[in-house]
């Protein structure tokens, strides 16, 4: 992304790279399942058909590996998955007692606070269940109109080039939109609140994103490389999306859900209560309901697992058994089963809304899969 966009370094730090063992088993390659749009096909012949690369972890080991359209140095823009790392932070801050997430947003941004973000609980904007305009997946017009709320909110970070619409900053931007609903009534994703429940990460450790990412995940996972973050023309960092790495640095990022953690990091940096949080304290019955409505969420109840139990801390759905997964714009992967100590990561450029869906199939078939 850096030929692209202006990026903020991620340091590994001095640390040697942690590297993960690896014991490839074609079972997992072989493992053959039906897709929801493709039919029945192997993961090998998926992922060399769909995808730029994919890697899964199982017990701290990698038992499937593959770049059919990169190479394994170079780092890949994670989109949404990005958005993950951001929940992650303020579970951990939760965690510390440094957050609240039933204390409204002014009393972290208190230059918020007479906008309409001001007294909506951090836990709804956290949800996405703000209520608040710059809609993404629930405006049609999010990326048609260049003068939706969203599509400006994103002109002022910087995505769309030189073009000037007179925004501002993107923090002066966000801190413009209305309310539309009553909070905590409805999940409607956008990157609008990723920024601020980012934005809020930020002022409590007083650090640009990239240096919190760096301090508290980055220089303890063991990495092989730096990661990025997209750093825009007035210093925002969209950590909703911007991040890019390689995929076995992503797969040791994953790999702090899991009990194998300790395969690449010599610190938990991930507790056990905020992997239990992600599992057990997500949103209601009523917007979970709103998500199964919509094609992605469908095919999870459809073929995983009995559905999605909950939301939360930015991860798109928790599943009835307490894996989660985080997934990106055209075909990005991050299913995690910490039961099962599984991690499954897929880089995508297109077709690719039925991948991860495909690679979450892993954690309900890995048994049958190993048996072949």
């Amino acid at each position: 992304m850096n030929e692209f966009f202006p990026t903020a370094t991620i340091s590994k730090g001095n640390a040697d790279a942690k590297q993960i063992p690896v014991n490839l088993d074609k079972a997992f390659a072989e493992f053959s399942a039906k897709t929801p749009n493709l039919g029945e096909m192997t993961f090998d012949d998926f992922v060399n058909e769909h995808m730029d690369a994919a890697i899964v972890v199982h017990k701290g080991k990698i038992v499937y590996e593959n770049y059919p359209r990169m190479d394994e140095d170079q780092k890949h823009i994670w989109w949404s998955i990005s958005k993950a790392v951001v929940g992650t932070l303020i579970a951990m801050l939760e965690d510390e007692g440094k957050v609240d997430l039933e204390q409204p947003i002014k009393t972290y941004i208190p230059e918020y606070a007479d906008s309409d973000w001001g007294d909506i609980k951090l836990k709804h904007v956290v949800e996405m269940q703000a209520g608040m305009l710059g809609l993404e997946a629930d405006d049609p017009n999010a990326y048609l109109d260049m003068d939706s709320p969203y599509a400006l909110y994103e002109n002022s970070l910087g995505y769309a080039g030189e073009i000037d619409k007179g925004v501002g900053s993107t923090w002066d931007y966000v801190k413009t939109l209305t309310s539309h609903r009553e909070a905590g009534t409805k999940h409607e994703y956008t990157g609008v609140a990723t920024f601020v429940a980012q934005a809020v990460v930020e002022k409590i450790e007083g650090k640009p994103f990239n240096e919190i990412m760096q301090e508290r995940i980055w220089k303890h996972i063991g990495a092989e490389q730096e990661a990025n973050v997209i750093d825009f023309k007035h210093g925002a960092q969209p950590g909703s999306g911007g991040i890019s790495s390689t995929l076995r640095d992503i797969a040791r990022y994953g790999m702090q859900y899991t009990p194998s953690w300790n395969v690449v990091s010599d610190t938990q940096i991930v507790s056990d209560n905020v992997i239990n949080n992600i599992q057990t304290t997500g949103t209601n019955e009523e917007s979970v309901a709103a998500l199964e409505a919509g094609m992605t969420y469908g095919y999870f109840n459809q073929y995983v697992f009995g559905g999605i139990e909950s939301v939360s801390y930015q991860m798109d759905g928790v599943m009835v058994n307490g894996d989660f997964f985080k997934a990106g714009y055209h075909g990005q992967t991050l299913y995690v089963s910490p039961d099962n100590d599984l991690v499954v990561v897929t880089f995508a450029t297109g077709h690719g809304y039925d991948g991860f869906t495909y690679a979450a199939g892993f954690s309900n078939a890995m048994d049958a899969a190993k048996a072949k």
